[in-house]
């Protein structure tokens, strides 16, 4: 449908029993940010919001436009969609800016991006992990780093009206993304975590087509100082294959096959000849035809059998008249 935003079209499917149960408050309003912040049709209606944040404070901070956006978009955002000289006719925008309906669903998996994910609650006791989650820092600061977290819960939120349009939502609990947290060897740019420490701001959302999902490895050792840490492992997506970029200076094949858009049409010329003509005998000699051998006698031969037949004749005829 047109005007449609990329956060309800985009592919994923859910799995398992899907549970309601209510959202409101703090984490209602911590779920509309995620979504509004992360939706690529509302990039323009945030610059405007920031241009109007430096025009009241031109030394303002990138920090703090960042401090803003999560404390007062959503507010700002509805009432500006809701003010008709603004001009927001798009429908699912209009959706966006009054939030989803209040009641929600929950479910165990999802399948994103090539990825199986689970909740914790819904791996425990599993053979496999597949709740570890990463995602690109997305901050208006430059100051973005990756975060590392783990599945918590699977929402799928959903707005009023027709058509019918719902968005799903990962909470996810955060490690430290500060060095505290989480550090690069330097050497093997292997990524480890400390599992004793959590991100301390509450942003617990991302939306489910931004996840990456990883598993988090244990150290094979006692020193306590590494008891706390483990390693990050990210995970290939299924259906994704890796191939070497071909060299420039390789002759790549066509894309099409070749091939003549016209066709030329030869006739065939068919004469007969009812002449059959000697075939060569490698000895030296001719090879007759088999065909009609009997047809083709010598005049020779025939009359001498017209001569026997006349004998045969006058000798019937002697012998009635004894």
């Amino acid at each position: 449908m047109k005007g449609h935003l990329s956060i309800f079209t985009y592919p994923g499917r859910s799995y398992g029993t899907a549970k309601p149960r209510p959202i409101e408050g703090r984490e209602l309003r911590a779920a509309q940010t995620s979504i509004l912040l992360n939706c690529d049709e509302i990039t323009p209606y945030i610059d405007i919001y920031i241009l109007k944040l430096r025009e009241q404070d031109p030394r303002i901070s990138d920090a703090d436009i960042d401090q803003m956006l999560d404390t007062n978009f959503v507010e700002w955002f509805e009432l500006y969609a809701r003010n008709p000289s603004n001009n927001v006719t798009n429908i699912f925008v209009k959706a966006l800016a009054e939030g989803p309906n209040r009641t929600t669903q929950s479910y165990p998996m999802y399948f994103v991006n090539g990825y199986k994910f689970h909740t914790i609650g819904h791996g425990t006791g599993r053979a496999t992990m597949n709740s570890g989650v990463c995602i690109k820092g997305s901050n208006y600061s430059e100051n973005a780093s990756d975060y590392y977290g783990q599945l918590i819960e699977i929402l799928e939120l959903e707005y009023p009206g027709y058509p019918f349009k719902k968005a799903v939502l990962f909470k996810c609990d955060w490690f430290d993304p500060s060095r505290h947290g989480t550090r690069r060897h330097p050497n093997y740019n292997l990524v480890e975590v400390n599992q004793s420490r959590r991100f301390n701001r509450y942003e617990p959302f991302i939306l489910a087509m931004q996840a990456c999902q990883v598993y988090y490895v244990p150290y094979p050792s006692l020193r306590r100082a590494q008891t706390d840490w483990k390693a990050v492992c990210k995970i290939k997506a299924r259906a994704v294959v890796e191939m070497p970029e071909l060299s420039k200076k390789t002759s790549s094949m066509p894309e099409l096959a070749f091939q003549d858009n016209e066709m030329n049409l030869h006739q065939i010329e068919v004469v007969e000849d009812n002449d059959l003509g000697l075939l060569n005998d490698p000895n030296g000699g001719d090879i007759g035809s088999d065909v009609g051998d009997d047809e083709f006698e010598s005049e020779d031969e025939i009359e001498h059998v017209l001569e026997s037949e006349s004998e045969d004749e006058d000798d019937d005829e002697d012998f009635a008249d004894l």
